[in-house]
C-alpha cells in the first residue's frame, strides 16, 4: 500500500472521508495511512449492509467512482465537496 509516512491531512481518510468507512479493515494499512492516489489494490466493503459486497479496487479508482459495483448504490454525502485525485 502507500507509504506509512502519509500525513493525516493528505490521506484517503482526510481527503475522502466518505470512502474511509468502505475501506476494508483487513487491508495492511488503515485509511489514514493511505494516499488517495495510491494505485495498489485494496479491499472495499459496500456501505449498504443489505448488499454486503466486497471488492478489490485501488484508492485512486475509488476517488472517481463511489458506487458499489454490485448494487450501484452511490455513497456521496449530500454535503461533500468533490476533490480531484492526484
Amino acid at each position: 500500500m502507500s507509504n506509512p509516512i502519509t500525513i493525516a491531512t493528505t490521506s484517503l481518510a482526510a481527503l475522502f472521508p466518505h470512502l474511509a468507512p468502505e475501506y476494508h479493515p483487513t487491508n495492511a494499512l488503515p485509511p489514514n495511512q493511505v494516499h488517495p492516489t495510491c494505485d495498489d489494490l485494496a479491499w472495499w466493503a459496500c456501505a449498504n449492509e443489505a448488499c454486503g459486497h466486497e471488492w478489490l479496487a485501488t484508492p485512486l479508482s475509488r476517488c472517481g467512482s463511489t458506487a458499489c459495483p454490485r448494487c450501484g448504490s452511490p455513497h456521496w454525502p449530500a454535503t461533500i465537496t468533490v476533490l480531484a485525485c492526484g
